[in-house]
């Protein structure tokens, strides 16, 4: 899934004003959190809520560049897990969040601090550039076979809504239209 820009977003077990790209809270248990592209939602893009079991968050590119973390985690939780994900802010200082304590374990294979490189994130093109960290880091998951746009994802998975591929997805210049041409 793609979530970006949204003012509200994806929730569980949460009723109140919510305008992070996916928000959990108390209700929330055993919930998969899988290769998902969070990008320019108004209050974050990843909200772990305090209250909330069994979350695990893998394979995912967050980019924040507004007032809210791109990653933040409350206290409360019990057995989340985050994981394999790329976790950008434009503000270095708004990565990550930390107050679960012992209640979650946020992974050292997470990309913190790297922009992931879109082909063009403010045109919403939210695919990888040649050379993006997000490449090949992520987790293999029985779950998710294919990508956004129903590609095959390679082993390792790229990180994402998109998997990478190596032809180019930015060319979309036109060919010249052809002149002087006979049909018989």
């Amino acid at each position: 899934n793609v979530v970006w820009g949204n003012g509200t977003g994806a929730s569980t077990g949460y009723t109140g004003d919510n305008r992070h790209g996916i928000y959990t809270n108390s209700g929330a248990h055993n919930t998969l959190l899988y290769n998902n592209t969070l990008y320019g939602n108004v209050e974050g893009e990843l909200f772990l809520g305090g209250g909330a079991d069994r979350i695990i968050a893998k394979n995912k590119i967050m980019y924040g560049n507004g007032p809210g973390y791109a990653l933040r985690l409350d206290s409360g939780q019990t057995g989340t897990v985050v994981s394999n994900n790329a976790i950008y802010h434009t503000t270095t200082a708004r990565c990550i969040l930390n107050n679960a304590g012992a209640g979650a374990t946020v992974e050292n294979s997470n990309i913190v601090g790297q922009n992931p490189f879109f082909i063009d994130e403010k045109n919403a093109n939210f695919h990888l550039q040649s050379g993006s960290p997000a490449i090949g880091k992520g987790s293999v998951l029985n779950e998710v076979k294919v990508d956004f746009n129903n590609v095959q994802r390679n082993q390792p998975n790229d990180l994402g809504a998109y998997a990478f591929v190596s032809s180019s997805l930015s060319d979309t210049t036109r060919p010249a239209p052809p002149r002087d041409v006979t049909v018989y």
